[in-house]
């Protein structure tokens, strides 16, 4: 179960459909919390640059408890996290916003 805390930022994050089989984003550098690891059913082992839980046809295998960093990838202003396909919320998280979040991410995980 992911910390009731990671939780929480998750609900800051708007949400947004992404393009149709793309994973342009889906990198094997994602950090996760050792809570979002252990909500992961299926553990597996990066062999690539790309992320080890991308399908085949280009889906996100573990969309349901997806890490806080790829529910952020997309969802702000900032142009490191912005998405190559140009997708994004209708109102998306200021770069003030998602660094805050993000520094409390890292608080949680620090721990």
């Amino acid at each position: 179960m992911v910390h009731p805390k990671i939780k929480k930022l998750y609900a800051s994050i708007p949400s947004f459909e992404c393009q149709e089989g793309c994973a342009d984003c889906c990198s094997s550098l994602v950090p996760f919390a050792k809570s979002e690891w252990d909500a992961i059913p299926v553990k597996k082992e990066a062999n690539s640059m790309q992320c080890p839980y991308v399908s085949e046809d280009n889906k996100c295998s573990i969309h349901r408890v997806k890490p806080y960093m790829c529910r952020l990838f997309g969802a702000g202003k900032d142009p490191l996290l912005k998405c190559p396909k140009g997708c994004g919320p209708e109102k998306p998280l200021s770069w003030e916003k998602a660094k805050k979040l993000t520094n409390k991410y890292h608080a949680l995980i620090s721990k």
